[in-house]
């Protein structure tokens, strides 16, 4: 249903010709089916949103986009990309003061981190991301809490292994 909802949300933006808003229910649709697995039609949301923004210069929503492309480069294995997206994604958030998108990308260099065998440097990311939310009070999205999970298992089991 909220596919659906969506998709109806980028009809009516493409329709009355809003560009902001087409690029922003792009992004969130591509959010939406990252997290649901669908990591083909996200990439492509994801890559039209990020250029109607560059278009536009809506360089606020970019620091999102940024994030999603390299949430999805890390879940096929492109920890270069992905790292290039989050490093992008926190440069941007950080000079246009969006400190409540600096965890989430924080949690994404944790999984590049977990990827390319830094678990103890994934650990000290997601202890920063967590210390920033509670300092700013920003609760993680219920979508993303699954692949947050997955991240810890995996940094637990990592540090677990090194110590043996």
């Amino acid at each position: 249903r909220a596919v659906a909802l969506h998709e109806e949300g980028l009809t009516a933006a493409r329709a009355i010709g809003k560009l902001l808003s087409q690029a922003t229910v792009q992004c969130s649709l591509a959010n939406l089916l990252a997290h649901m697995g669908e990591h083909g039609r996200a990439e492509q949301l994801a890559g039209a949103a990020l250029r109607l923004q560059q278009e536009i210069k809506a360089d606020g929503t970019m620091v999102w986009t940024r994030q999603i492309l390299g949430l999805l480069a890390a879940l096929r294995g492109d920890y270069t990309g992905a790292h290039e997206q989050f490093l992008a994604s926190l440069t941007a958030a950080t000079q246009l003061d969006r400190r409540n998108a600096i965890p989430a990308t924080l949690e994404g260099l944790a999984i590049v981190a977990v990827g390319t065998g830094q678990p103890a440097a994934a650990a000290r990311l997601l202890g920063a991301s967590e210390a920033l939310r509670e300092r700013i009070q920003s609760r993680r999205p219920p979508l993303e809490q699954p692949l947050y999970d997955r991240t810890i298992a995996a940094v637990r089991a990592r540090l677990a292994e090194d110590a043996l």
